[in-house]
């Protein structure tokens, strides 16, 4: 419950059992009632003492959140087609929207209980993938529900095998795919093969991005991940300093540019290093390579490796050039 603001919005779930209890004979009102009250003052006894505890920190989250969070929840959505027709495999939500036809011939009220989260979101119009996730296993229980008024249980376990494998082998081969095909890559294949090099140390270069806001240095630490080199990140090399956007308080992508580079990425600076190395040069568009002092800085280099795979998704392009000495 402290984990995440909109995790409160599915204590609503609490009132919708009390309703079922109420409208089934045979079950005890009064056990439920007791027994949801329970749950309920856990669930707020705790969140006080940890309020009372942590008020400061609680307090600044959530002015963070009417400051920062709650306007960006206008900025960017999903589709409920992209939310229900592709994040989700699409049988289970044609499953689940016949399960809510079969609840209602049935009138059973019980359906109520998994059928209320999901209906809920799509009522408020929720359109972030991120708060759907929670109600996932609800929306998998509608499925269930309508699949088990299949009479014929090979159908029901053909239909339920089918979904299980085939969602398996898409994510085990369009996910891949997609990867391997946005720029991202770039870093990942630049490492692999700074690695086969034989230079210990590797200098690297970050260009301005050319179309997205996101701070360039991120792929400086990104490189350093898939490599077994020593990089460094040389200011002095810089062809401009990458300058903070005007909408960075307010960007999606602010906490990219509260980002700073570790000290030892700048230990080459300002000393020294008569070590031969190579030099990289991450940027995000192919008219920077052109530039005056970028051709200086490279003057005693030669080009041995690129790396330029883009993409049409992602304004952010990670694309990589490598230079060793000549």
């Amino acid at each position: 419950m402290l984990s995440k603001y909109s995790i409160w919005l599915m204590l609503s779930v609490l009132p919708m059992l009390f309703f079922v209890a109420n409208k089934n004979k045979g079950i005890g009102v009064e056990v439920v009632a007791r027994r949801l009250a329970a749950v309920a003052s856990g669930v707020l006894v705790l969140a006080v003492l940890v309020g009372a505890w942590k008020f400061d920190v609680i307090r600044q989250q959530l002015q963070f959140l009417f400051d920062y969070q709650w306007s960006g929840l206008s900025r960017w959505h999903e589709s409920n087609i992209s939310s229900y027709l592709f994040q989700i495999y699409p049988l289970v939500t044609v499953l689940a929207l016949a399960s809510v036809v079969h609840a209602y011939r049935k009138r059973d009220y019980r359906f109520i209980v998994i059928a209320w989260l999901p209906l809920l979101l799509l009522a408020l119009e929720v359109k972030r993938m991120r708060y759907l996730i929670p109600v996932l296993p609800f929306l998998a229980l509608m499925a269930a529900y309508a699949l088990v008024e299949l009479k014929n249980v090979y159908h029901r376990r053909y239909i339920a095998m089918g979904i299980m494998v085939s969602a398996v082998l898409i994510a085990m081969t369009m996910n891949a795919g997609f990867t391997q095909n946005s720029s991202a890559i770039n870093v990942k294949l630049a490492g692999e093969y700074l690695d086969t090099t034989n230079y210990n140390v590797v200098d690297v270069v970050v260009l301005p991005q050319h179309k997205s806001v996101v701070n360039p240095l991120l792929a400086v630490s990104s490189l350093d991940y898939y490599t077994r080199k020593t990089v460094f990140h040389n200011h002095a090399n810089q062809l401009r300093p990458n300058r903070l956007p005007p909408n960075a308080s307010t960007s999606s992508v602010r906490f990219s540019w509260e980002y700073k580079l570790p000290a030892y990425y700048n230990e080459f600076n300002g000393r020294d290093f008569d070590q031969k190395r190579a030099v990289v040069v991450l940027y995000s568009d192919s008219s920077q390579l052109a530039s005056q002092k970028l051709k200086k800085i490279l003057a005693d280099y030669r080009l041995t490796a690129a790396f330029d795979t883009t993409d049409r998704v992602f304004k952010y392009q990670t694309l990589v050039n490598i230079y060793e000495p000549r």
